[in-house]
């Protein structure tokens, strides 16, 4: 009371003896989709695969082994799918075509292994460059990556890296990784994967992350490299109590747009669809127990999008108010969100907060 009374004395706040009503501040244009038109789809993020394969076989978060990861979305993947004829370049070209006229923020290149056809790689590139889309990640992974793509890469300006490997690092692995960001001319970030059965708590965790990140991030200092963990768990609902992200952390940075866009849209789904390297569509990367369509089929991204308006809505609209236990938390339109990894896709468990106590918790005990 004694804060409240000096906020209130420097006229930062008043005392009401009934709670007052404060006409609440919309963002949005005033006209809703009931008026008199109908409002275009607000596209996000594109991922685009350019192939299902991949020579490698010892990555155990891949799409085929038992381990998930946290972020698969942003890592490169081989998944269980329908066996049909990868898209030809000139399909890949219309697909990024429309993404630009659609207004989509974001397109993200990936695949198994992206370098499986540098052909098909280079024209996409390019085309991207020609129309002067600059918001354009490359997904890859350490083991991928042979020296002579660095001069492949460096003639491409305006694409931004995404490159993982795995946690812990060897050391033909970290001297890898460092020649690869001395000598590419991108933005570069970096994302480190982690075996969480292999710790058995949080700070032994973090010790270990710590430990890396000195290894790497530290040892090659420069503006244009980021990075950021990812966690790979057989069970996270077994697991989650170790990772950060499922604590505070997981809340935004609050801001009014964020704020309406919760409410709307689904603050990780809504906007964003990916085209698999067969044409299938889904509107998450991870998510594809069925597509929403098909490219060869509908013929184009737009007509997908058009056709199957309803089955896309129902992902993009799943916000935090239709999503058991999150629907009674008041930080429900501040918080991050993956429907992939939940057990139940209508339900939150991965969550250290207990909306109906007001606290966060740092194990079971707690919890109970």
């Amino acid at each position: 009371m004694d804060i409240f009374k000096k906020l209130n004395k420097r006229e930062l706040g008043e005392f009401y003896e009934k709670p007052p009503f404060i006409e609440p501040l919309h963002t949005n244009y005033p006209f809703s989709n009931k008026t008199f038109f109908k409002q275009p789809p607000i596209c996000t993020k594109l991922f685009v695969e350019l192939n299902n394969s991949c020579d490698s076989q010892q990555c155990a978060y891949c799409g085929n082994e038992k381990l998930n990861r946290l972020f698969s979305c942003m890592g490169c993947n081989v998944w269980k799918e329908s066996k049909m004829e990868i898209l030809p370049v000139e399909s890949y070209v219309s697909i990024l075509d429309q993404a630009i006229k659609l207004n989509f923020r974001e397109i993200i290149l990936t695949g198994g292994n992206v370098f499986k056809d540098l052909d098909k790689l280079a024209t996409l590139l390019k085309y991207l460059e020609k129309v002067n889309f600059s918001n354009v990640i490359l997904i890859l992974h350490e083991k991928h990556f042979k020296e002579d793509y660095i001069a492949f890469l460096n003639q491409f300006k305006t694409i931004n890296i995404a490159l993982n490997f795995d946690i812990p690092i060897n050391e033909k692995a970290s001297e890898k990784i460092s020649k690869i960001i001395h000598n590419l001319s991108q933005n570069i970030f970096l994302i480190g994967i982690i075996n969480l059965s292999k710790f058995g708590s949080k700070e032994e965790l973090m010790e270990k992350v710590n430990c890396e990140y000195k290894k790497i991030a530290v040892k090659n200092k420069k503006n244009k490299v980021g990075w950021q963990v990812d966690f790979s768990s057989s069970n996270f609902c077994k697991d989650y109590l170790k990772v950060p992200i499922f604590g505070k952390s997981r809340l935004l940075s609050p801001n009014v747009f964020l704020y309406e866009w919760c409410q709307e849209f689904n603050p990780c789904l809504g906007g964003m669809l990916n085209v698999a390297s067969n044409g299938d569509v889904y509107v998450c990367r991870v998510i594809k127990e069925k597509p929403v369509g098909n490219i060869l089929q509908e013929g184009s991204l737009s007509q997908v999008i058009r056709s199957k308006k309803n089955e896309i809505e129902n992902f993009w609209h799943l916000t935090k108010d239709n999503i058991k236990k999150c629907r009674d938390c008041e930080f429900r339109y501040l918080c991050n969100d993956c429907r992939a990894i939940e057990k139940d896709f209508l339900q939150t468990s991965l969550c250290t907060y207990d909306p109906y106590k007001g606290r966060w918790f740092d194990d079971f005990s707690q919890k109970r």
